[in-house]
């Protein structure tokens, strides 16, 4: 059977639909896919008019109310942006496209552009990604897990004595990092991912996120003992067996492998960014089986996106 990527739906996009766009035709796409729902028509992100026209003189608009001025990308992750509009077509084109990631010196060589130019621009678009983890429902059968990322620290080359290497002074809590994921158990299930130890917040993100009397599947850590009141409870002993026909928690756990495969992409990923990229695994799993348009499409919803970047004002 033909795998989905060598498939001809997959092959719906072509770069000459961006390369061959001029400034001005970039930046008119800009502003529809920013003003979609006004059919294109600038509005005010001040006041929220349709009243607005844009200036001649400059590529800015006057709302018609509030007489203030704004821009194609005010009050979004793109305010104070330095690249032109064209390059930031093509950077969302690039980065949505791998299934695996892209990796910034790849991403800055490509729009040649500095590192911390694309370090930046990735950055923001990672969170539209977060916020796009947040809108997702889950429906159905789900399986819950947790993981540990990062706290290895690589032993001496000769050692006298031979150590466990999971214990004290190998592992290193500053440098460790949590997450817990919620998968849907059907083929291309939905995930949705959380930021912390399963024992601390596994509850509480599956109360929020998963309807009562869902049937659920988890490991068999205590954590996830009060499940049994609320959802069809289904446990796995992993220390007997990885799945039976009565409980199975593979389809998350895939998830997990497949975020090694994507963060392979980038390397070492410090503590501070491990949220970002996190965000980022769960977007690209679930657009697994979204052509190229339809990914470019998902992803160029961050134009419109409300709200300012933390990293607003560098060199995005």
């Amino acid at each position: 059977m033909q795998t989905f990527l060598l498939s001809a739906k997959f092959r719906d996009f072509s770069w000459e639909d961006l390369y061959g766009l001029s400034e001005e035709e970039a930046y008119h796409e800009f502003c529809a896919i920013r003003f979609a729902e006004n059919d294109g028509h600038a509005i005010c992100p001040h006041c929220g008019n349709c009243d607005a026209y844009a200036l001649k003189t400059r590529r800015v608009f006057k709302c018609g109310a509030c007489k203030r001025q704004f821009s194609a990308t005010t009050k979004t992750i793109f305010a104070d942006r330095k690249l032109p509009f064209k390059k930031l077509l093509i950077a969302i084109a690039l980065f949505a496209l791998p299934s695996r990631g892209k990796s910034h010196v790849e991403l800055s060589a490509d729009l040649r552009v500095q590192y911390k130019t694309a370090f930046v621009l990735a950055h923001k678009i990672r969170e539209f990604m977060k916020s796009q983890n947040e809108e997702i429902e889950l429906e159905g059968t789900v399986a819950v897990d947790g993981s540990q990322w990062g706290g290895f620290i690589r032993p001496k080359n000769v050692k006298k004595t031979p150590q466990d290497h999971r214990k004290v002074p190998f592992k290193s809590k500053k440098r460790e990092k949590y997450a817990v994921a919620i998968r849907e158990k059907r083929k291309n299930g939905l995930v949705k991912v959380f930021v912390g130890r399963e024992h601390d917040i596994g509850q509480k993100v599956v109360f929020s996120s998963v309807k009562g009397g869902t049937e659920i599947h988890t490991d068999a850590g205590s954590w996830w003992n009060d499940f049994q009141v609320e959802y069809d409870h289904h446990v796995i002993n992993h220390s007997v067996q990885y799945s039976s026909p009565e409980a199975c928690t593979n389809t998350v756990e895939s998830f997990f492998g497949n975020m090694k495969k994507i963060q392979n992409e980038y390397g070492s990923i410090a503590k501070r960014w491990f949220e970002n990229y996190l965000y980022e695994s769960a977007w690209r799993i679930n657009h697994t089986r979204a052509t190229r348009v339809e990914r470019f499409s998902a992803l160029s919803r961050a134009i419109a996106m409300l709200g300012y970047s933390r990293m607003r004002g560098y060199w995005g």
